[in-house]
């Protein structure tokens, strides 16, 4: 996270690198239990199957009495694109489900957790080592309600060596807990693959050290995208207002992700969801190039879902004081079902049974 302001504050003792060992074997060591942490935690709501469970069929037969000698006539079933509570039941086709992560729309139950490593540069300090590491964990909470979903995505974050700018003008580094954020967002993917969805966010000044801690952030948000076979692409949009506000500054940000997912088939897919910043104040936009790949991983005896990925943004050369240079970004994301709709998941099976049956004889 880059951080600008200058504080009235003592010079200190110029911080140890970034990437020194300790903080090297912290950060790795970190993302890992975050990770297990939560494909553990989620992953045991997936119930076991049991022997005499129907088996997922993508068409449903309705049987005709054998006296008339009719063929059976096929009734297709919902797909899980556009029935918000169909997508309760993980798919279990790699493509599929990579591209219904990729989708910020899809009521999935996701974990997200990303390792970032980011070099910075600027006029401040050239000589300066200007690394930092952050873990960062996404989770995604889908909650239906009427013909869409609710989606709450937390975003929570632990730095290591983030750079700031002292009152000397010297970047020094520091590390902690970050500023988190909420993003709280209804809609859904229309039948000719429009996303539309739209909500607010919400920014925490939960930075443990006051160097890196930003104000209280409000202000609302929207997302528009295409979601369709096996490409999806988009953009999340938010306009933030900070506070407390200050004379003779807006204090206001234009935020906002840009995001694609492109299947090559078995799983693998080209994808990444780059930050870009436009900060009113400073009049300055920065704006990453992402590539990336990554891996839909299915493990069929558990059904435990997990994509692997990894993806660098790079940012144009800017004339500022302190600003990022490059981000290379290391993915985790276990997938579990929705606990809170096995009610109506159970309701959807006892619906396709029944349908399946033959009619009564008379």
């Amino acid at each position: 996270m880059r951080n600008d302001t200058v504080r009235n504050e003592p010079p200190t003792p110029r911080g140890v690198c970034a990437l020194g060992p300790l903080r090297v074997a912290l950060a790795v060591a970190g993302f890992a239990a975050w990770t297990l942490f939560g494909s553990v935690g989620f992953a045991q709501t997936q119930p076991e199957e049991k022997p005499d469970a129907p088996a997922p069929i993508s068409t449903l037969e309705r049987a005709a009495p054998p006296s008339t000698g009719r063929k059976a006539k096929a009734i297709p079933a919902t797909t899980g694109e556009h029935h918000p509570h169909a997508t309760a039941e993980i798919p279990t086709n790699s493509d599929a489900l990579a591209a219904k992560l990729s989708n910020p729309s899809a009521p999935i139950l996701s974990f997200r957790s990303f390792m970032d490593i980011t070099a910075y540069r600027g006029s401040a300090a050239p000589d300066t080592a200007k690394y930092s590491f952050t873990l960062t964990t996404q989770p995604a909470f889908p909650v239906f309600v009427g013909p869409a979903a609710f989606i709450f995505r937390p975003t929570i974050n632990i730095q290591f060596g983030a750079p700031y700018i002292d009152s000397g003008g010297t970047v020094r580094q520091a590390t902690g807990i970050g500023n988190w954020q909420l993003d709280t967002l209804y809609g859904k993917t229309l039948k000719n693959g429009l996303m539309v969805m739209g909500g607010l966010q919400t920014q925490f000044p939960s930075a443990t050290k006051s160097e890196l801690r930003a104000d209280w952030g409000f202000g609302p948000e929207a997302l528009l995208g295409y979601a369709k076979g096996n490409v999806v692409f988009g953009m999340l949009v938010s306009y933030t207002w900070q506070f407390k506000q200050e004379p003779g500054l807006k204090k206001q940000t234009v935020g906002a992700q840009y995001f694609y997912g492109i299947n090559i088939g078995n799983g693998w897919q080209l994808s990444a969801c780059p930050n870009w910043v436009f900060d009113r104040d400073t009049r300055q936009l920065t704006f990453p190039l992402g590539l990336g790949v990554s891996k839909m991983v299915i493990f069929p005896k558990r059904n435990k879902p997990l994509q692997v990925g990894v993806q660098v943004w790079a940012y144009p050369a800017q004339d500022n004081t302190l600003g990022p240079a490059w981000v290379l970004r290391f993915m985790l994301v276990p997938i579990a079902p929705i606990p809170w709709q096995k009610k109506t998941q159970a309701e959807m099976a006892a619906a396709a049974t029944s349908m399946s049956r033959p009619p009564p004889r008379f």
